[in-house]
């Protein structure tokens, strides 16, 4: 009984040791990375796309990875410190090279809504586009509040542009 007691008291006292888990840039650069191959493999599936059921299925796991991958982003820039300099400018250039891919992805998805369409699902990438939107906004504003004004400023630029893009699409779905 005096075991159970001492284990508890070690299992609270540990629990509240443990520090916040703070994150750095080299965290949300390897999280950048992550994102850059799932948009890729996203990208093949929306191309190989055959108008099929399991084409479609094939298109949403790939996005659920995307989701996946931004918000493990979203919350490890939330974790982190504001940047350095240096390391401002090495996110701001892992964000803003991750704008063709997205575009890419934005606009194959929409050559192949009638695809889409034909297996019923355009309902689904809907929903899919505004969650990608949304995450996609969530980790602009996040972003801006941990580099230089400067990258700031063009992260911002970038996510209006990425904006205008999110918006073409889910207008041609919807």
């Amino acid at each position: 009984m005096l075991a159970k007691h001492v284990l508890a008291v070690l299992l609270s006292v540990g629990a509240s040791a443990i520090p916040f888990d703070k994150r750095d840039a080299s965290a949300v650069l390897a999280d950048f990375n992550t994102l850059s191959t799932d948009l890729s493999a996203l990208g093949s599936a929306i191309s190989s796309f055959d108008g099929t059921l399991n084409g479609a299925l094939g298109v949403q796991q790939k996005e659920g990875q995307v989701e996946t991958a931004l918000k493990q982003t979203v919350s490890d820039v939330k974790a982190s410190t504001a940047f350095s300099a240096a390391d401002s400018t090495s996110v701001t250039n892992a964000v803003t090279g991750l704008e063709p891919s997205i575009v890419n992805v934005l606009n194959d998805l929409v050559s192949k809504k009638s695809g889409f369409d034909s297996v019923g699902v355009t309902s689904i990438v809907v929903s899919d586009l505004n969650s990608l939107h949304d995450l996609t906004g969530q980790l602009s504003t996040e972003l801006q509040s941990k580099v230089t004004s400067g990258d700031a400023s063009t992260i911002s630029d970038e996510a209006a542009r990425l904006d205008a893009e999110y918006k073409k699409a889910i207008a041609a779905y919807s």
